[in-house]
């Protein structure tokens, strides 16, 4: 872009000096023109040599019809024309005076006829002074014009520049900033899934061990006893699986190593697990996840997993829908999809279905989506309304 714009101020500028420089050669040919024009005139008047005369004349006539003097304006043109044909008509008349023998009436006839050229060459001269004026005039309004064009396309330029780099530089730590908190989360899902693993974990295998040493202790229990201690043991070995799944949540195992395709399965069954909804994973046949890295699957999981967590607790689905397909016309841009069948929610009743609602929302779950989203330059996009459910879309490359 700056090299665009440093390209085109080069060009105009180039185009302006351009244009000084036939100004003034112009210039320089008008008043070199004129300087001659006057100097045959008096060499004409101060030479006696009747043949030298008609040289002069000749010489005249011939700079009058090739000298180019361009009119701008019509009404000033067709004076222009007058004034070369009176000059020309003049000048012929003083020729034929001079060819003819010489005698006291024509010696009176030639005088005129010098004073008519001479007033013709004058007003030749002073026309074309005023047509050259006129032109300058012209001249340096344009340039003036131009001059202004550029300073505000500089100054525009310049501005824009500084606020484009202020915007790359505000995205550039916002997404820092985005980063120290998501490692800061992850660290924190780490030190909460050894918690959970050194501590609940622990203390409902210690149940589970206490109550099989219970029943072993009483081989023939009564019905009520029995019915106790087997309600305990189903209870706690559900609540040990429930804390697995929590843990797996928390910090999937070997993010490095783990494809992104299994990873997204298993979430999905841990979902119908615990939650007893329908959650499905669908990938298109044969797509590839294996040029993500870690960090980009991580995060694309931390979404996939926000989502669908709105998607139980807030709109109250029955069943979500996790689709991932490559982008039509690319081969390394992967589309994932996040949809269900909830209620659904909208901030405007006025805004239609199209709406993306991740721009303005305040939502701290929809705000660390886009964060992730932003981190490993994903367009994410949430499309909502009130009882038609919600629909999360984000397009990342690898």
């Amino acid at each position: 872009m700056h090299r665009k714009i440093f390209f085109l101020l080069t060009i105009s500028l180039f185009l302006l000096s351009q244009n000084l420089f036939a100004h003034n050669e112009r210039n320089m040919r008008r008043e070199i023109y004129t300087f001659q024009m006057a100097k045959d005139w008096n060499r004409y008047e101060e030479t006696a040599d009747s043949q030298i005369k008609k040289q002069i004349l000749e010489q005249l006539i011939a700079s009058i019809e090739n000298h180019n003097l361009i009119t701008p304006v019509t009404q000033l043109r067709e004076q222009q024309n007058e004034i070369i044909d009176s000059l020309s008509n003049s000048v012929n008349l003083l020729l034929e005076s001079l060819n003819k023998s010489s005698s006291p009436e024509q010696s009176n006839q030639i005088q005129i006829l010098e004073q008519q050229v001479q007033k013709n060459i004058f007003a030749y001269l002073e026309f074309e002074k005023t047509i050259s004026d006129f032109k300058s005039e012209q001249f340096w309004k344009m340039t003036r014009i131009i001059l202004l064009v550029l300073v505000i396309f500089i100054l525009a330029t310049i501005f824009l520049t500084y606020s484009y780099n202020n915007a790359k530089q505000r995205a550039k730590r916002q997404k820092e900033f985005n980063n120290k908190i998501i490692q800061v989360q992850e660290e924190e899902r780490k030190r909460l899934s050894r918690e959970l693993h050194d501590t609940v974990t622990q203390d409902i295998r210690t149940v589970l061990l206490f109550v099989r040493n219970l029943r072993d202790l009483n081989p023939s229990p009564e019905d009520e006893e029995k019915t106790l201690i087997e309600n305990i043991e189903k209870l706690e070995t559900q609540n040990l699986i429930n804390i697995r799944n929590i843990i797996q949540n928390l910090t999937p195992p070997e993010i490095e190593a783990a494809d992104l395709h299994n990873l997204l399965t298993e979430y999905c069954n841990n979902v119908v697990q615990i939650t007893k909804l329908k959650c499905t994973f669908f990938a298109e046949k044969g797509l590839d996840f294996s040029g993500f890295n870690s960090f980009q699957k991580l995060n694309i999981l931390r979404i996939v997993q926000e989502a669908v967590t709105n998607s139980i607790k807030h709109a109250h689905a029955s069943e979500i829908n996790i689709l991932a397909r490559k982008k039509a016309g690319t081969s390394n841009r992967f589309v994932f999809f996040v949809s269900d069948d909830g209620c659904g929610f909208s901030e405007n009743a006025e805004e239609n279905q199209e709406t993306d609602i991740a721009k303005k929302s305040t939502h701290l779950g929809l705000q660390g989506m886009k964060a992730r989203a932003q981190l490993i330059d994903a367009d994410l996009r949430i499309f909502s309304e009130e009882d038609c459910g919600t629909e999360i879309r984000f397009e990342v490359s690898f």
